[in-house]
Order: C-alpha cells, then structure tokens, then sequence
C-alpha cells in the first residue's frame, strides 16, 4: 500500500472541469512500494471523455486521424514523474495516400512526463520517443503533447 501526495497545483487549476491543462506542473510523491497512481491518455481516438490509463500497452499519439501511435509498450519504470518503456512506433506512411497507403513501424524507446493535474487524477502530458533504429520519411517529431483526459 501507498500514499500519494499532490502539492504545486493552483487553485482553480486542478482537477478543472473544462479539461484544460494547468500551466503548473504537478508535483507527486509516492510513499512504500507499488506504482505511482500517474496516468495517461492511451485512445485519444476514441470518442470523449478520454480515460486514463496505467501502463497501457498501446498510445494513439495523433488523435484527429489516428496516423501515429505507439504499440506493444513494455514499461521498465512508472514513477510519480516519468514512465519509460520500450515499444512499435506505428505511423501510416500516406503513400500513394493515407486511405490505401502502408503503416511503418519502427522500433522506439518511450518517455512519459510532465504530469498535470485534473479532475480525474494526474496524468503524464508529454510523450518523447527515442529512434532505436531508422526513422519514418514523414519528419514524424520526437516529442508528442498528449490529450488531457476528458
């Protein structure tokens, strides 16, 4: 069993109803043993309000087309300030277009940070992937800001 401490939240901030993201970082601690109670947006795809998830094996980073994501997430660390892992960086590759084109996936290393506060818990707002091999032709980012829960 373990505690969790939220501090660094302001006022009207946290856990606000309209969804949106406090300029603030949150800070968290987390007391014994067991994961931190961090969590993330996994299916941005799906329609709203968003869940959030612990160690989901999969994260829909592009949410209007669901182009980009990343699959087969196994995490080595999940802390009240980051989680990392490693897993398939999947993106469809528009070629001759992105309703017939093909899907690449590239091998990545994943960082979740920046936890934030809402109504429904705090959660990791930015996701960074390290190429462990080629990369995709489209100048796919490095850092993706993810959707805050619904």
């Amino acid at each position: 069993m373990f505690g969790l401490a939220v501090a660094g939240c302001r006022g009207s901030q946290a856990g606000s109803a309209d969804g949106s993201v406090p300029s603030t970082p949150v800070k968290l601690a987390v007391t014994g043993a067991g994961l931190a109670d961090v969590y993330v947006v996994a299916d941005c795809a799906a329609a709203a309000p968003y869940a959030l998830s612990r160690e989901p094996a999969s994260i829909t980073l592009t949410c209007a087309d669901a182009g980009i994501g990343v699959q087969d997430i196994l995490w080595t660390s999940w802390t009240s300030s980051a989680a990392t892992g490693s897993g398939l960086l999947w993106e469809k590759l528009c070629l001759p277009d992105c309703a017939t084109g093909k899907i690449g996936y590239y091998p990545v290393d994943v960082t979740l940070t920046t936890v934030r506060a809402s109504a429904k818990g705090p959660w990791f707002s930015e996701l960074t992937v390290s190429w462990q091999g080629s990369r995709p032709p489209n100048r796919t980012p490095d850092t993706f800001t993810l959707m805050p829960p619904g």
